[in-house]
C-alpha cells in the first residue's frame, strides 16, 4: 500500500479509536492532530529542500484555504504564507494543482465528514511543523 494511501488510512482508522491520554480532554483532537501531521509531512519523500518546500507549502496553502472557508478562529498569517510561496518560485494557483494540495484537501475532507468542520478547526493550528509552523494560528 503507497505511503499516501497509508497515512490516509490512518487518519480514518485514528477517528475510529477511543483510547486515554492523559492531559488531553479530547482524545480525538490529538490522535486527528497526529494523523494530519503525519499526512502533512511525510505526503512526499522530497529529495531537496526546495521540494520539501514545495510539498508543505502546498499542504499549508490547502489548509489555509479550508480555514479561510470553514474556521473563522483560525489566524493565517498570511504575509508568513506569502513569503513561503514565494520561496517556492512557484504561483498560488500552481500550488494549488500541485499533488499535495489535493492530498492534504482529500485528508481535510475525509475528517469533516466523520467528525465535523469544527474538529477539523481544532487541530489544524498543531498540524503543521516544518516551513508551514506558524502559519496557522
Amino acid at each position: 500500500m503507497p505511503t499516501k494511501q497509508i497515512l490516509l488510512f490512518f487518519v480514518y482508522m485514528s477517528t475510529q479509536i477511543d483510547c486515554m491520554v492523559v492531559g488531553v480532554a479530547k482524545t480525538y483532537e490529538f490522535l486527528l492532530c497526529i494523523a494530519i501531521f503525519l499526512v502533512v509531512t511525510t505526503s512526499t519523500h522530497a529529495a531537496t529542500d526546495q521540494e520539501a518546500l514545495i510539498s508543505q507549502t502546498a499542504s499549508t496553502l490547502a489548509s489555509a484555504d479550508f480555514a479561510r472557508e470553514k474556521c473563522k478562529r483560525v489566524k493565517i498569517d498570511e504575509d508568513k504564507l506569502a513569503s513561503l510561496v514565494k520561496r517556492t518560485g512557484k504561483t498560488i494557483e500552481d500550488l494549488r494543482k500541485d499533488e499535495d494540495y489535493e492530498d492534504q484537501v482529500n485528508a481535510l475532507k475525509g475528517v469533516e465528514k466523520d467528525k465535523g468542520a469544527a474538529m477539523v478547526c481544532a487541530v489544524l493550528p498543531m498540524a503543521h511543523g516544518g516551513y508551514g509552523r506558524g502559519v496557522l494560528n
